[in-house]
C-alpha cells in the first residue's frame, strides 16, 4: 500500500539525524499521488570546503507486485539483492549498492514490497555515509507504516 505522505516534513521526521543540517531542496522535491521525492542537500552557495558537500534523498514510487527472489538473482550473478526477516514479514526484499569510494562515503538502497519501492541515497564528500542496510530497512518500513 502506497504511504499517505503529503509533504517532505513527514519524511524528514522519519529520517531525522540523516539530514541534520541539510535544507530541503525544494526545486527537486515533490509529492504526487503515486510518487514522492524528497532531497536534502548542501546549497552550492554554502560550500566552503569539499566536506560541506552532502546529499540525502528519499524516493517513494509505485512498484511492481512481483518481488525478485534474492537467491534466484544471486544464481544469475546479481548479488545486490538481500533478504531480511523484517522484509520477509511483508513480502519484500532489499537492494543495496555500496557507494563508498575514496572521496565519497555513502550508500544507495531500495526496499521493494508489493506495490511500492522506496529508494534512499546518502552521499557525503570526504565523510563516512550514515545509511546502511539495517537503517534502510528500518526507515523504509517506518515510512510504510509497518
Amino acid at each position: 500500500m502506497f504511504p499517505r505522505i503529503t509533504d517532505c516534513d513527514q519524511v524528514a521526521a522519519v529520517v531525522g539525524g540523516l539530514i541534520d543540517g541539510l535544507p530541503l531542496d525544494t526545486e527537486y522535491s515533490y509529492i504526487q499521488s503515486d510518487a514522492v521525492a524528497c532531497i536534502w542537500a548542501t546549497p552550492t552557495d554554502a560550500v566552503d570546503d569539499l566536506t560541506d558537500i552532502q546529499r540525502f534523498s528519499v524516493d517513494i514510487t509505485e512498484g511492481s507486485e512481483e518481488i525478485p527472489d534474492p537467491d534466484e538473482a544471486a544464481e544469475l550473478g546479481m548479488d545486490m539483492y538481500f533478504s531480511d526477516a523484517r522484509l520477509d514479514a511483508v513480502g519484500g526484499v532489499g537492494l543495496w549498492l555500496d557507494a563508498d569510494s575514496a572521496v565519497v562515503g555513502g550508500g544507495t538502497g531500495s526496499v521493494l514490497v508489493p506495490g511500492v519501492e522506496i529508494a534512499m541515497s546518502d552521499s557525503r564528500w570526504g565523510q563516512e555515509g550514515r545509511l546502511d542496510k539495517d537503517r534502510l530497512v528500518a526507515l523504509s518500513l517506518e515510512l510504510l507504516g509497518r
